[in-house]
């Protein structure tokens, strides 16, 4: 993930959104431990399979580049 922050931060990115399975309690903590904002549950239709997901917003890049 801090590979593609830092390649979003040199196109001109300022932010952007991330979604994890709600289930992977693992990958909702790596995304909070990165700097990510919970911001709502959603649900991803994938080959006719609802899937909850949580989203997370980073609003500083830096972070995950400096941590990749």
């Amino acid at each position: 993930m801090g590979l593609a922050a830092g390649e979003w931060l040199g196109r001109g990115g300022l932010a952007f959104a991330v979604g994890v399975l709600t289930a992977s309690h693992g990958a909702r903590a790596v995304q909070f431990a990165l700097g990510g904002r919970f911001v709502r549950h959603e649900t991803y239709r994938w080959h006719g399979h609802d899937l909850p997901e949580s989203i997370y917003f980073f609003n500083n890049l830096q972070e995950p580049v400096r941590l990749a």
